[in-house]
């Protein structure tokens, strides 16, 4: 896909999206928020071959009602926790976060995966704090709570369900959504174009998640009363769902968006400005790069802070005599298959050097080999399956091959040789696409040419001093001057 098609998408998106930005139901279809140019989530617009991510929604209509009435049957109740709405509250809640579980193994962290010690840093400071999690795993929250019960203590995990009339409303409101985008599709231009051989019953759908979340963030936020509400900021139709609603409803509520992840170069829903009321009262970064870029893009005079990252990494000793290969894939079942091929041919060809494998924490490893690699493809004995530590698999690696994570502006803080992995006909996803002394290949004997070059360190030098630009060390001062 040309960047040329993608600008033109979001252009007609946000038409879209200012001419029905009060109607809920509009606002909800995630296909109009588009977050970047990434080869899986453009394949539902452009390409009408089967997708393979579970990410998206390529699930046909009976088998989403399947799993509906499956998250009905075992989530019995709509939110688990042990401190859930009890009568007698000791402390008001001060600062609400809405996290994700994207693995059940985080539940055992003391740092929250995304905000790190943001709320337990708030919560010394008395702005007592209570954390929302999203259930992005394959299990049920009932049976995640039944296992992991002293590790939500101060935390409630959102169901999968909801009560039976508003799972109904639910669904009756992604077909009112579909007759909406029928009746637009006749006397709106902008949308015959976007939608233009669509599956429009498909799209609609993609607003039951997001429709689902807002009305649970509703209740918890009626029920605690905040003085603030943090928010993950990437983009997604719910992030602008939750702080339309909560401005609208609680308009003394101030709305925190924290920028975790990468920014690539032509990243557009994290910038969309649709109105005011869209958008968050104050927008933390995780570094000072991604601050500029925010205060550029911005037109509203919304209040940036860099507050810093927990995936910033301080420097530790390597081993200098390494040759591992850490091989970092994205959240994406496709991205990971072809890494993993990637992988074995690399391993296959250069048989002198170590290839470690890392799968990331939203693919669950074994399901992963088993629907998805039935050929069950002969691994080189050089290349290994990581069951270290992400620190750890940095610490013992020389190089990092890696397409979208935002991983490699970590091990480029520790001086490692990180190397994109270019895929032929796409658009670049590189998240250091701003460096110009970078190492990239599209085939597996090109990484011989990196492997032999003796001053390859020293072309990395430059690379490494950026990365303390992007993931900043945690800093939280300025945002306590900031509530107080």
């Amino acid at each position: 896909m040309k960047i040329k098609k993608f600008i033109n998408l979001c252009t007609l998106a946000k038409k879209i999206l200012i001419k029905n930005k009060y109607s809920i139901d509009i606002l909800a279809i995630r296909q109009l928020h588009l977050m970047r140019p990434h080869p899986v989530l453009l394949k539902e617009y452009y390409e009408p071959k089967k997708i393979i991510d579970t990410q998206i929604d390529e699930k046909n209509i009976l088998t989403r009602i399947f799993n509906l009435i499956k998250d009905y049957l075992f989530d019995s109740s709509t939110f688990y926790g042990n401190i859930i709405f009890k009568k007698k509250k000791t402390k008001q809640i001060k600062c609400l976060f809405l996290s994700h579980l994207i693995n059940e193994t985080h539940l055992k962290n003391k740092d929250d995966f995304y905000y790190g010690t943001l709320p337990g840093y708030l919560e010394k400071k008395n702005y007592h704090s209570l954390l929302i999690l999203r259930n992005l795993t394959n299990q049920n929250s009932n049976l995640i709570f039944q296992k992991n019960k002293r590790f939500l203590k101060n935390k409630i995990l959102l169901s999968k369900s909801a009560t039976l009339i508003k799972e109904l409303k639910l669904i009756l409101s992604i077909f009112k959504t579909y007759i909406s985008l029928i009746k637009l599709k006749k006397i709106d231009k902008d949308v015959k174009r976007f939608f233009i051989n669509k599956n429009l019953l498909k799209f609609a759908g993609s607003t039951y998640n997001n429709l689902k979340l807002l009305m649970q963030i509703e209740y918890i936020v009626k029920k605690y009363k905040p003085n603030y509400f943090f928010l993950t900021y990437e983009g997604h139709a719910w992030e602008k769902l939750i702080i339309s609603q909560i401005k609208k409803k609680y308009p003394n509520i101030k709305l925190c968006a924290y920028q975790f992840s990468i920014v690539t170069k032509f990243s557009s829903s994290i910038y969309l400005d649709i109105g005011k009321e869209f958008n968050p009262d104050f927008i933390l970064t995780s570094g000072n790069y991604t601050k500029k870029k925010f205060i550029k893009k911005n037109k509203r005079d919304t209040i940036c802070l860099n507050i810093g990252s927990n995936k910033f990494i301080k420097k530790v000793e390597s081993d200098k005599n390494s040759k591992n290969i850490l091989i970092l894939p994205e959240g994406f079942n496709s991205e990971t298959i072809n890494m993993m091929k990637f992988a074995i041919d690399a391993a296959t060809r250069f048989k002198d050097k170590k290839f470690v494998f890392r799968f990331h924490p939203m693919i669950n490893e074994f399901h992963f080999f088993k629907i998805h690699l039935k050929d069950k493809l002969k691994m080189p004995k050089n290349l290994i399956i990581s069951n270290n530590t992400f620190d750890e698999d940095l610490k013992n690696s020389k190089y990092v091959i890696y397409r979208g994570s935002a991983a490699a502006i970590q091990a480029l803080a520790l001086s490692k040789i990180v190397i994109y992995l270019k895929f032929s006909n796409e658009i670049n996803i590189d998240p250091l696409y701003m460096l110009n002394n970078k190492f990239s290949v599209k085939k597996t004997y090109e990484l011989n040419k990196i492997f032999k070059d003796k001053n390859i360190m020293k072309k990395n030098i430059l690379n490494t001093k950026f990365t303390s630009e992007y993931f900043d060390k945690p800093n939280f001062n300025s945002l306590i001057k900031l509530l107080n």
